[in-house]
């Protein structure tokens, strides 16, 4: 939990939230955001180190990019648009170094017990073998605790 129990990864479902209200309730847009825009933005405000206007700019640049790609734009509800893009502002960069990602993904697989490998590759193949159109969720849930064994995960056991 971050401090003001409130947890940064939060701020991806409650942008989400917005996201859709926007594009269903155009009459509350710009009210909605004003109420939340701090809540939406708060994993940005964290990572630029308590910077609130550096992160309500990024969140503000997010949520345009989240519109964008349901074909929407926060000028489509009266809003204006961001001046920044979520790149510029965060440096990041959307392209993604396949060869970096399956060398990571490698290195991680090799830390893996036999149980977890087991739990991985069953999603894997799952996710591989497009047998069916439908979308797949896989959760996994348990006890954790390192110093009690009968407290840990079936996957670090």
């Amino acid at each position: 939990m971050h401090a003001g129990g409130f947890c940064p990864s939060d701020a991806v479902p409650i942008a989400d939230v917005c996201c859709d209200r926007l594009r269903m309730c155009p009459w509350q847009r710009s009210d909605l955001y004003e109420r939340f825009k701090r809540e939406m933005s708060e994993d940005f405000i964290f990572r630029f180190d308590n910077n609130e206007e550096l992160g309500i700019e990024a969140g503000y640049a997010d949520l345009e990019r989240r519109l964008n790609q349901n074909g929407k734009s926060l000028s489509n509800f009266g809003m204006a648009l961001p001046t920044r893009s979520l790149e510029e502002i965060t440096g990041d960069s959307e392209v993604i170094n396949e060869t970096e990602e399956r060398r990571l993904g490698e290195e991680m697989s090799a830390l893996l017990n036999s149980e977890q490998k087991l739990v991985v590759d069953e999603i894997l193949e799952q996710l591989e073998s497009g047998d069916t159109p439908q979308a797949r969720c896989h959760f996994i849930d348990g006890l954790m605790g390192p110093e009690d064994p009968e407290k840990r995960s079936f996957t670090e056991r």
